[in-house]
């Protein structure tokens, strides 16, 4: 689980996210009950209770190309203004190491934050996407970066990447029992930014209980510096830069900059930043007691 002990605000602050897994004979299954605030898009979903939608999955790991399926069978959906419910079975063929971020997004199509929209070629002709990039933590060779790409209107999730240590997977809608999908997420343009924000706080102490992890969305104008320093045995500590986020979107492996990340170490490190989206993320889930940190954002003047 996740920890928004940083930030308890808007977004663009620490997110919070509660998966559970349900793990079956030779596969990774998990069923997945999300309860989510309204929008204005709640309305919308084509997805209904009894819906399936079945998932080509391809890639590699560790040099070797892998590839299998996933499916999501959903048996409850109630959205409404009020806010919406969603529930079903989220399963792959692919084994455990896949983490448990890949089968639980299917049911969610905007964890995480936004990166914009793009339209994408999809089994049912072009589709007008947004993109929702978010972190998975577990064991240290199932954490997980994954972008969500799902109708603007329909909220169909048409394609998954995800982006592990040593692999990368992308999941492509081959087949669903939807109602009449061609006529779906068919607008040319829409009018969808990044939701990225500047951080709400610039000097605060973090504590991260040992087994959860803490996710922040930021974006940051050329010159912001800043100044890092974690107390921690066992925890990561990863800045990820756009850059990164692009690799890692177009085929690459879990990464992160190498001279702000601490992988299973304390330390302090401080740099000056280029203007940008980044993705700050503490994954205490192997750590043995607390985490502290002290993060300190200089805006350039």
């Amino acid at each position: 689980m996740e920890d928004r002990s940083a930030f308890d605000g808007p977004r663009g602050g620490y997110s919070l996210y509660v998966v559970a897994i349900i793990a079956a004979l030779l596969m990774t299954a998990s069923f997945a009950w999300q309860q989510a605030p309204a929008s204005e898009d709640e309305g919308r979903w084509a997805v209904q209770a009894g819906d399936v939608l079945q998932y080509d999955v391809a890639g590699h790991r560790n040099g070797t190309a892998v590839s299998g399926t996933a499916t999501a069978n959903f048996t409850v959906v109630n959205v409404t203004e009020y806010g919406r419910s969603v529930g079903g079975y989220f399963t792959t063929d692919l084994g455990s190491w896949t983490g448990r971020g890949m089968t639980s997004v299917l049911s969610s199509p905007d964890s995480g934050e936004c990166l914009g929209w793009e339209r994408i070629e999809t089994v049912y002709g072009a589709k007008a996407v947004t993109r929702y990039i978010s972190y998975h933590g577990g064991s240290e060779d199932a954490r997980a970066f994954i972008v969500t790409y799902a109708g603007v209107d329909s909220k169909v999730i048409y394609r998954v990447n995800v982006s592990g240590p040593g692999f990368f997977l992308n999941l492509d809608l081959r087949t669903s029992t939807l109602d009449d999908p061609a006529d779906l997420d068919i607008r040319k343009t829409v009018d969808i930014s990044h939701s990225f924000m500047v951080p709400s706080v610039m000097n605060f102490t973090s504590v991260s209980a040992a087994g959860t992890s803490s996710v922040g969305y930021w974006h940051l104008p050329d010159g912001a510096h800043l100044n890092h320093s974690m107390e921690s045995d066992g925890s990561q500590f990863y800045l990820v830069t756009e850059e990164n986020i692009e690799r890692m979107e177009h085929g690459g492996v879990m990464e992160s900059d190498s001279a702000m990340s601490l992988l299973n170490r304390g330390g302090s490190h401080s740099a000056l930043l280029d203007s940008g989206l980044y993705i700050v993320v503490t994954d205490a889930g192997a750590a043995v007691g607390d985490t502290w940190e002290r993060f300190e954002i200089l805006m350039p003047s």
